[in-house]
């Protein structure tokens, strides 16, 4: 699924859940404030013990902010 995430009448969030030993989703809000669409999940994840870092990035194909 492609989405354009920029101008949209609610905030875009993300919720990334883990329940240990069980599963692992993501949910987006996108289109309506309190409607969650699943972009996936994954059972019998079972992540390792102690500090877990999380990072994202994003990358465009051009750019899409140019002001001169």
């Amino acid at each position: 699924m492609q989405t354009d995430f920029r101008r949209r009448d609610v905030p875009t969030l993300f919720k990334l859940r883990y329940i240990e030993g069980n599963s692992l989703s993501l949910e987006m809000q996108v289109d309506k404030e309190g409607q969650w669409d699943a972009c996936f999940e994954a059972v019998n994840v079972q992540l390792p013990k102690g500090d877990i870092y999380l990072g994202f990035s994003a990358l465009t194909g051009d750019v899409s902010d140019a002001h001169e």
